[in-house]
């Protein structure tokens, strides 16, 4: 509303108010694009949903409780996700500022101001609503109305893209929802080296060092199957056996005449053959020669004390040093077993053949004593050290020499 003077001329209702900032002048509308029907499902089911604790935060509000909300670049990100980046867009209505306070020469100041803002869908739909910013004490007036310019406006997006459905806010102001969001466990994302967006020369240099040492470590391993087939025994080598794979019994090596086959001998090779076996006959003959001259081969067992005569060989006769008998058996000892003969033996077999202790069955030895000076009990103090006469202390000597 407005009045008029005497000149006809009309005041404004509050002429104290400052004017609009910004107001948007009606243009053509942009043209429309028809989402498609698959579109339009898939669209209306990611808005149907309620948002998970990671999109949510919380704010300290009045008598001391909190208040949950979403921050502007989730909002942002959240629009970008379900309409597509080229699916929507805002635009700022109208702009008008509520109040601007001076205090006085310090240059300080208060504002408020608030914003129309219209957020619209490729298809032509549409949304309006307020956003409001304001500060208290600024430093500046152009540090007031930067952050309140801003604040507004994002105030504003947000309150128009909640008005498509839940999943861009709109669940925030159902109490329902808000409890089962607090009692879902809050997961921290973590984000890959390759989630970021990095300088294209600096990828390119971290591209090209990937490669080097992806080569190095071919490299490497190529080395290392090379040194591993030089270690490795090849399939064909000939390896000594530590242990025979079969016993071997003593073959005979003089065969009768009637076993020798008789078609050899009648060779046509024979005449060259005669020399290998006459150079083989001939080494085999120069084996047996010395083998018989070898003045030292004595196979036999003898006595210890005959030992040194056998070694000496003064006559050289060495059949006539009386041989050792392993077979011989002393009729001084009595046996209760027979050594001659490896059967197993029973405890009852030999029972009652053992010789008492300290009974001695041989009569050219002497009879060992069974009896412990120290202590009779015998058995039980074997190891005892000798007994040693009682010492007298040094001072009763003296006591006994001054009496």
């Amino acid at each position: 509303m407005s009045s008029s003077n005497g000149n006809g001329t009309q005041q404004p209702r509050r002429p104290t108010k400052p004017p609009l900032q910004h107001v948007r002048q009606r243009s053509q509308p942009h043209s429309t694009q028809q989402f498609t029907e698959h579109e339009k499902l898939e669209i209306q089911t990611k808005l149907n949903k309620a948002l998970g604790p990671e999109y949510v935060s919380y704010r300290p509000g009045g008598g001391g409780s909190s208040v949950q909300y979403i921050e502007g670049w989730k909002a942002l990100n959240l629009a970008n996700e379900v309409f597509g980046f080229n699916g929507w867009n805002s635009e700022l209505v109208s702009c008008e500022i509520d109040y601007l306070d001076s205090h006085g020469n310090t240059g300080r100041c208060s504002l408020g101001l608030s914003v129309v803002v219209r957020v619209t869908l490729k298809d032509g739909t549409y949304h309006e609503d307020i956003g409001y910013g304001y500060i208290d004490n600024a430093k500046s007036k152009s540090q007031a109305f930067e952050k309140c310019k801003k604040e507004a406006y994002t105030d504003g997006i947000k309150r128009c893209l909640r008005c498509f459905g839940n999943v861009l806010g709109n669940c925030l102001y159902d109490k329902t929802i808000t409890k089962q969001i607090s009692k879902l466990e809050k997961s921290t994302i973590e984000y890959e080296p390759d989630d970021f967006h990095r300088d294209p020369i600096y990828a390119e240099r971290e591209r090209k060092k990937q490669m080097v040492e992806k080569k190095a470590q071919e490299e490497r391993e190529l080395e290392a199957r090379r040194e591993q087939e030089r270690l490795r025994a090849p399939d064909d080598a000939f390896i000594t056996p530590r242990s025979p794979s079969k016993v071997v019994e003593h073959m005979n090596k003089k065969k009768d005449a009637d076993d020798i086959d008789e078609s050899f001998n009648f060779s046509d090779d024979g005449a060259e053959e005669g020399h290998e076996l006459d150079d083989s006959e001939n080494t085999s003959t120069q084996i047996e020669h010395s083998e018989k001259e070898d003045p030292n081969h004595f196979p036999a067992f003898v006595a210890a004390k005959n030992a040194a005569l056998l070694q000496l060989k003064q006559d050289g006769k060495s059949d006539e040093i009386p041989q050792f008998d392993t077979t011989f058996v002393s009729p001084n000892i009595e046996r209760t077993v027979d050594p001659t003969k490896s059967v197993p033996v029973k405890r009852a077999d030999v029972k009652g053949k053992t010789p008492p202790l300290g009974i001695n069955h041989l009569q050219n030895r002497v009879k060992k004593p069974t009896t412990n000076h120290l202590n009779n009990n015998f058995g039980k103090r074997i190891g005892v050290p000798p007994m040693r006469p009682v010492r007298r202390v040094h001072g009763e000597e003296l006591s006994t020499v001054e009496k």
